[in-house]
């Protein structure tokens, strides 16, 4: 069985010790400002550090030399872009090393992928994670690597610069804050190979079964759950059941649920939909029976 992108991820930044260790780019030192002699010999053509870490350039696809005698001229060279790129290239086949990244998977097709730091949502494992030029001048970006509690878990690298003489690939521990960040990709999302779905489906459906009536509550993963419906509340109880669902043509949708393991096709109403404001389906069960329904 072929392995997913989170498996991927978990082998290609396998070498990075855990918390609070790190892959250094090399040796030695060279923290800016660096003596007028120093910075000659480093700008000259030839010029070598003494150590480039494999590992690290494994990872990042840069050196310890490349970053020095950029720093030496002036520069500010760091691995956050080019470590996100390897990591993502090992996940999905795709570079995704770009401070602009809702612009870049647009670029792709993928722009439903691309989630804003504003949506109260968390970023999961694989997800990549970025400032944007409206940052400036703090450009940064990484991994997610999920949360234990309320602790985030990334890895990232340029974690090091000409202000240490060094750059580093590192896991880290963190406080997960919307402001700092513009947003991410779901690379749950974005491995997948379906499109986004219609505006009209994700959410909750309170759905009309003959005498009973149910919640179903649509993902933006094509998961489907299915609950009993209390009256006067929309909060989330125990499942029932749990399903999948694909799109049709037409505006269908075809739902097969696990513990039932039937099938029931819905199919959007959209002469009596008033759209953002009321949906409805139609369908009809696994039995043949009807139903009905509206978004809440």
């Amino acid at each position: 069985m072929a392995k997913d992108y989170k498996e991927k991820l978990k082998d290609h930044i396998a070498r990075i010790p855990a918390y609070p260790g790190a892959i250094i780019s090399g040796s030695a030192v060279y923290k800016r400002p660096i003596d007028p002699e120093t910075t000659k010999k480093i700008l000259a053509k030839d010029w070598k550090a003494e150590v480039d870490n494999k590992d690290y350039s494994d990872l990042t696809g840069l050196t310890h030399t490349a970053e020095v005698k950029n720093w030496a001229g002036g520069g500010q060279l760091t691995s956050c872009n080019s470590f996100v790129g390897g990591c993502t290239g090992a996940m999905v086949g795709k570079n995704l090393s770009a401070f602009k990244l809702e612009e870049l998977i647009k670029g792709m097709g993928k722009g439903h992928t691309y989630v804003r730091s504003t949506s109260g949502r968390r970023p999961e494992y694989g997800d990549v994670f970025t400032t944007d030029w409206d940052f400036a001048p703090r450009l940064h970006m990484g991994i997610s690597l999920g949360f234990e509690g309320d602790t985030w878990l990334t890895v990232e690298g340029g974690q090091g610069g000409p202000t240490t003489g060094f750059d580093s690939v590192k896991r880290k521990r963190g406080t997960f804050n919307p402001g700092e960040w513009a947003g991410w990709c779901d690379m749950r999302l974005f491995a997948d190979s379906r499109g986004p779905l219609p505006d009209w489906l994700p959410g909750t459906w309170v759905i009309y079964h003959g005498d009973e009536t149910f919640y179903y509550r649509f993902n933006q993963y094509y998961e489907v759950t299915q609950e009993p419906h209390k009256v006067g509340s929309t909060a989330a109880a125990a499942p029932i059941d749990q399903g999948t669902f694909a799109l049709g043509p037409d505006d269908s949708v075809v739902v097969t649920w696990r513990t039932e393991g039937g099938i029931e096709n819905f199919k959007y109403d959209r002469w009596n939909s008033f759209p953002a404001i009321m949906e409805r389906m139609t369908g009809t069960g696994a039995k043949g029976e009807p139903l009905k329904g509206v978004r809440l």
